[in-house]
């Protein structure tokens, strides 16, 4: 995108096919972290659920934890069952479902729910494939609960341990903590040949053009790093990610990489975030009164 030459994005570059493929990779991926958090319920995992949820609900409250674990798995299970060859659903359908089957209250089936979830990062399933540890450069990633606290996850570098918590709306993401303006003129030599990738409203730059890629000259809220490009004889100032590298070696376009892996999901989480986001949402919840039931 030439910056300042337009005053709005054309509707075919919201429904373009670089943003299509993004939303596809999305919805495939969580759909299977959905899949994943199925799954047959095991001794070791009932037992943690069953510890863990004793902790936590009212010692007067003459519910029967153990069965109310095997009931709200066995529904869960059930209702991805009855998912499987359906479109689209969300997971306050599949809590409502749960609720439905059992009579228990949403606030017990969300944190039984999210027990299974920790008892799976526990166990060291969870990979976080999105990123490099930020402070040695390891792709060794796992997702770990958050001690102590509901619904938050943090990223742990399996090599050296540094630890970013991510998930809490009140907390940086893991990704923004980089400083990218600062890392990409690091490891990117100027200049260099790049063709544009995306379409573009105008006609001064178009899609499948080649331009020299001089300098970075900043960033922008809605286009990202901004660079300064030539067309000919022509200086414009241009966003980073429209651009394709031609003749960068292969560390520099490594980098672009990551920064356009960045740009595309620095508003989206990871799909076990989102559902740890869609299962509560405040930090520390607790249960205030016991479940029906």
């Amino acid at each position: 995108m030439v910056v300042g030459a337009t005053n709005a994005l054309h509707p075919d570059q919201v429904e373009g096919t670089a943003n299509m493929e993004k939303y596809t990779k999305k919805v495939v991926m969580l759909w299977e972290v959905r899949n994943f958090m199925s799954g047959q319920l095991t001794i070791d995992m009932k037992n943690f659920i069953i510890e863990r949820m004793t902790r936590r609900i009212d010692t007067s409250c003459k519910l029967d934890i153990a069965k109310a674990v095997s009931e709200v798995i066995e529904f869960d299970n059930e209702f991805f069952e009855l998912m499987k060859n359906g479109t689209g659903y969300s997971t306050d359908d599949e809590i409502g479902y749960i609720t439905s089957k059992t009579g228990y209250e949403t606030e017990f089936v969300k944190l039984l729910l999210w027990q299974k979830l920790c008892y799976k990062m526990m166990q060291g399933l969870w990979e976080y494939d999105s990123e490099v540890c930020l402070k040695c450069n390891n792709s060794r990633l796992l997702l770990k609960e958050v001690e102590d606290v509901d619904f938050a996850v943090k990223v742990v570098c399996q090599k050296c341990g540094y630890e970013k918590i991510i998930g809490n709306s009140e907390l940086e993401p893991y990704r923004a903590a980089k400083d990218w303006l600062e890392y990409l003129d690091e490891n990117i030599s100027f200049p260099f040949k790049a063709e544009v990738c995306e379409h573009q409203e105008g006609e001064l730059i178009c899609i499948g053009d080649q331009l020299k890629v001089h300098s970075i000259e900043g960033e922008d809220d809605l286009y990202g790093v901004i660079v300064a490009v030539r067309k000919g004889r022509k200086k414009y100032f241009f966003s980073l990610i429209d651009l394709e590298p031609i003749d960068l070696d292969e560390n520099g376009k490594k980098v672009i990489s990551e920064y356009k892996g960045y740009f595309g999901y620095r508003y989206e989480l990871v799909p076990i975030v989102q559902l740890a986001r869609m299962l509560g949402g405040k930090q520390g919840r607790d249960l205030k009164k016991p479940p029906k039931g």
